[in-house]
């Protein structure tokens, strides 16, 4: 069974736990008392500028323990002083060591609007990542079949958060463009073999339409590969590994 597969198995079950422990009706409830949303597409999306997108995780299935001193809120702080436009914070706790809990902490410390990094594929996620003060949310198009896309694509709307809608190949761009999204992220990195292949941003970048806003995710280590993204059109770049690695947090990849 592949990585993909082991993610997907047991965040099924994490669900069904999480439903029974927290009803969907009590989630639908805590909405009310949940802050309005901050713009995450406005701060990724400026003129004239490649936005940068930075990533809290301290563990991958990749990498293993990418950072030991783990502080999300700390972090997060870190990384706005240093000019990061988003953040983009891991919840997945068996595979990635993250938590829900880290939003709230987070948004906590910065005037940043929080993307919330994890394998989405139950609308009562969704409701989920709201109620914890979530601005966006990430739909892994290859996770989903074209209707289930397209409704929790939907309901983040109706919630009036944000969602990256990620494509991993041409197949998966076909399905996402059918529902006209406001934002497309394209991820380098193979799902199945977690290998990255920085080309893709390139090949898929022009069969997607100008106005909408794009990202390009995983695998961007250096000013240079920054440089040739913001030549291919590209609005955002999301960074996780490159800055958790390093002792001092800095968003300066030169």
């Amino acid at each position: 069974m592949d990585i993909l597969k082991n993610i997907i198995k047991n965040k099924l079950k994490e669900i069904s736990a999480a439903k029974k422990n927290i009803p969907l009706e009590v989630l639908r409830a805590a909405l009310e008392k949940v802050p309005k949303p901050r713009d995450f597409k406005k701060a990724i999306s400026k003129k004239g500028k490649l936005c940068i997108i930075a990533e809290i995780k301290k563990a991958s299935p990749s990498a293993g323990i990418i950072r030991k001193s783990f502080n999300p809120a700390d972090l997060a702080a870190r990384l706005e002083e240093s000019g990061a436009d988003a953040l983009s914070v891991l919840t997945d706790r068996k595979f990635f060591k993250g938590d829900i809990s880290y939003i709230k902490k987070v948004k906590a410390r910065v005037n940043l609007p929080v993307l919330r990094k994890d394998f989405i594929i139950d609308e009562y996620q969704v409701y989920e990542s709201r109620a914890n003060g979530a601005d966006a949310i990430l739909l892994i198009a290859r996770l989903l079949t074209a209707n289930k896309l397209k409704m929790l694509h939907s309901l983040a709307k109706r919630l009036r958060i944000s969602s990256i809608v990620e494509v991993n190949s041409r197949v998966d761009l076909i399905k996402v463009l059918a529902i006209k999204p406001d934002i497309i992220g394209i991820n380098n990195r193979n799902l199945k073999t977690f290998e990255i292949d920085l080309g893709l941003s390139a090949r898929l970048r022009p069969l997607i339409p100008q106005k909408t806003t794009t990202v390009s995710e995983s695998g961007v280590r250096d000013f240079k590969t920054l440089t040739q993204l913001k030549g291919m059109g590209f609005n955002s770049v999301l960074i996780g590994e490159a800055f958790m690695k390093r002792n001092s947090i800095s968003i300066n990849l030169e």
